[in-house]
């Protein structure tokens, strides 16, 4: 079997909830059962409703199942993401043979697992390879059928006392910004190499364009590389000094002292930093990366698909290692609904015409 890298962005889940009698919001609240209810829901109606198109009608995404009682910890999902919009060839691979059309109505679909922490909101998501799936598109995604959800949170605001859950908005999904730099890179076990950006405006100038000593060594490898480079017409092109081969590769000693520096320096334009991390996996490091992303290697099946377990335990061991890392939830004493099918009962009835609630409610 072959190894196959499984990646996953992390972001957080949140609701609003308000202490009515301190009348003090809290920010960082999460109820799973909203969210529970939420893609519940969605999943209740066919699945061409479900389904959110976008950029020109070339990208469709849509929940396919969830699993709220995957395990104590977490829910589990699968979420389709599919290209389409252009005719494509669809060839044997063995032979180039042309095997079939992809119509620019067809497209191929690929599914990606999402795991929810049940007590934190944390969800991870699987990047897809169709790189289809953004959190604009998740927000979107899971904001179908608010109405139903809005009536939702009235009900469970009749249960409360002191509190009064906010129904707009009913949910919110931001990104877990990365670990400092510093921090990220202090996981790699092994540095394979170093690139140095040139920094414009302040070193405005190209290799050819450096003053090299006539008497240098004629073996200079800059010099060699700038007289070349003059001799032909290439065009604008950006300067990268990449430092590899390390004799010592480990991130300590003299190799991290260098690499801080680097971090920390202003006389560069920017920077990466490639290695291996405690995964085994291979990881490239710059100033400008957004989310929290995390990555493992495993073996896949025939099909090319990492197991399950394998997943939800590389989540596990993360959360473990870097929960001092990760934003705080607020935790409160939820009410206890013991008898479920009364409570499903009670907000049958208490639900009713939602559409028409709705209507007030943009009325108002």
């Amino acid at each position: 079997m072959a190894k196959r890298k499984v990646k996953f962005k992390i972001f957080k889940i949140s609701n609003l909830i308000t202490n009515t009698e301190k009348n003090k919001t809290i920010y960082n609240y999460y109820n799973h059962r909203i969210v529970d209810f939420i893609l519940l829901n969605i999943l209740s109606h066919e699945k061409k409703d479900r389904k959110k198109t976008y950029n020109y009608k070339t990208e469709t995404v849509y929940l396919l199942n969830y699993n709220p009682y995957f395990n104590s910890e977490y829910s589990h999902g699968e979420i389709v993401t599919i290209r389409h919009g252009k005719e494509q060839r669809n060839v044997d691979v063995e032979d180039l043979s042309l095997v079939g059309l992809i119509e620019t109505n067809q497209g191929i679909e690929y599914k990606i697992d999402f795991f929810i922490h049940k007590q934190k909101g944390y969800i991870f998501v699987e990047q897809d390879e169709n790189y289809v799936l953004t959190i604009s598109k998740l927000r979107s995604l899971l904001r179908l059928f608010t109405p139903e959800a809005r009536q939702y949170v009235k009900y469970l605001n009749t249960l409360e006392d002191e509190y009064l859950i906010e129904s707009k908005p009913i949910i919110d999904i931001e990104i877990i910004k990365p670990l400092d730099i510093k921090e990220q890179i202090k996981l790699l076990t092994s540095v394979k190499s170093v690139s140095l950006f040139e920094k414009d405006q302040t070193q405005d100038r190209d290799i050819e364009d450096i003053d090299f000593d006539n008497e240098s060594n004629s073996n200079n490898f800059f010099k060699l590389a700038s007289e070349t480079i003059s001799e032909y017409d290439i065009g604008e092109y950006d300067t990268i000094l990449k430092l590899t081969k390390f004799r010592n590769k480990r991130f300590a000693g003299d190799l991290e002292k260098f690499i801080n520096y680097v971090i920390k320096s202003e006389r560069f334009g920017g920077y990466s930093i490639e290695g291996t991390d405690a995964y085994g996996v291979n990881r490239v490091f710059t100033p400008d990366m957004l989310t929290r992303d995390i990555q493992f290697e495993d073996e896949a099946d025939s099909n090319g698909i990492v197991n399950i377990n394998k997943k939800i335990d590389f989540i596990r061991n993360y959360l473990s290692d870097n929960s001092e890392n990760m934003p705080e939830t607020a935790i409160r004493t939820e009410p206890d609904y013991k008898n479920i099918k009364e409570f499903l009962t009670k907000f049958s009835k208490f639900k009713g015409d939602y559409i028409e609630v709705e209507k007030k409610e943009k009325e108002e």
